[in-house]
């Protein structure tokens, strides 16, 4: 459900931007009281087993959103991504700065 537009980093610093696209849902069961528009949360493992909400706010269907990686420098990136209260998709990979502008996380649909 999201794609990667880009990420910018410092280095091999764990202080990254990173900038995701909401492409919609791919099934429908909301009731309409916001639009087409959802709340989304980014919880990130930043260290071993702990998490940190990263993002959270309503997004709306093809609608860029940025948050700040808060990944420790020898940890991996892992990021679990909710709609409404849902998870969605579940992201694990060595770091933030491999993935390259419009590579859909995910699988093809995302």
């Amino acid at each position: 459900a999201v794609v990667s537009t880009q990420s910018g980093h410092y280095g091999r610093d764990s202080m990254s931007k990173i900038t995701l696209r909401y492409l919609g849902k791919s099934l429908d069961l909301s009731s309409g009281v916001f639009g087409d528009a959802v709340q989304v949360m980014i919880m990130q493992q930043h260290c071993g087993g702990n998490t940190v909400c990263v993002f959270q706010n309503l997004v709306s269907p093809n609608e860029c959103f940025t948050f700040t990686s808060r990944r420790h420098r020898d940890a991996p990136f892992g990021i679990t991504i909710y709609l409404g209260s849902m998870m969605d998709t579940r992201l694990s990979t060595c770091c933030e700065y491999k993935h390259k502008p419009g590579h859909i996380l995910g699988g093809k649909s995302g």
